[in-house]
Order: structure tokens, then sequence, then C-alpha cells
């Protein structure tokens, strides 16, 4: 997987990405989450999936699938989210207490990006585990989490599904 996961053709991307998610939710039923993302962690996976996030300007079908796999983990299990954030603050150039601000603040910017229904509640449901780990250096990302989950919210409504 970490050889294909920066494949240029967008279908090979996206269909590791599936891969990867269906690992992640079945870890997850399982409560085996902190292995799997801890086995991923030990390859260049996430690695590649956040350089490609960040150094990624333009729209990018791998960045929103990338954003989904995180936003999953995010979803499941907030804590495990927040050391793997911490995890990679710790590999920057300068290292940094954590990478959780830019991180999130990518999910606010990006949010318009992500066009799929499941993934985008799947984000709006993820940032919402978020906001009780927020502190005085992230407080600030409150005000852009809100628009996001409301926008989500509201499309839920719209479509009469309430899923």
């Amino acid at each position: 997987l970490a050889e294909i996961i920066d494949h240029p053709k967008p279908e090979i991307v996206k269909y590791t990405v599936r891969i990867i998610d269906y690992c992640l939710q079945i870890c997850n039923r399982d409560q085996c989450l902190s292995s799997i993302v801890e086995m991923i962690s030990n390859t260049p996976i996430f690695d590649k999936m956040l350089e490609t996030i960040t150094k990624e300007k333009n729209y990018c079908r791998a960045i929103v699938d990338y954003l989904s796999i995180f936003a999953r983990i995010m979803f499941c299990d907030i804590n495990i989210f927040n050391n793997l954030m911490k995890h990679f603050g710790q590999k920057c150039e300068p290292p940094q207490e954590s990478i959780l601000t830019p991180m999130i603040q990518t999910y606010i910017d990006r949010i318009d990006t992500i066009g799929h229904p499941k993934v985008r509640k799947l984000v709006g449901l993820a940032l919402s585990n978020v906001m009780p780990i927020l502190n005085q250096n992230t407080i600030d990302l409150l005000q852009g989490i809100f628009v996001v989950i409301t926008d989500i919210l509201t499309e839920v409504i719209e479509s009469g599904k309430k899923e």
C-alpha cells in the first residue's frame, strides 16, 4: 500500500484509500484501531498523505481521499488522532508540538472540495469530536468548525435524509 498510495492515477489512489478506510472501520469495531494506526504510522503511508495534503494547493482528488482517512481516525478516536498529529509534528522541520491546528484548518479550508455527501458527513462528525480537545492555541478554529458543521447539517436537512 505504501508504494501505491501516491500513484499518479486517481482511481488507484481511490481504491487504496478505500482499503485503508475499511481496515480502520473494522479495527474500530473490533477495538484495535490504535494497533492499525500504529502499524500504518510505521510505514510511509501517512507521511505521503500528509505531504500531499500540505503541499498541494490546487484541487486534487487524492487530497479529498486522504482527508477522509484522517477524518475516519478523528471520528473513531480523537485521542488517537491527536497523538498522531503530535507524532507528525515532531517529524516536521523544524519540529512542532503538534500539527493539529494546521490539519483542522485544512479541513475548514477544503470542505468545499469534498463533494461526496457521506464523506462530508464524516468530516462534520469528526470535527465535532475535536471541540473537546481545543485549547487556548486552537480555540480560534471553533468558528470555522461551527461553519462547516452547520453547512453539512443544512445539506442533510435539505436532502431529506436524516442518516
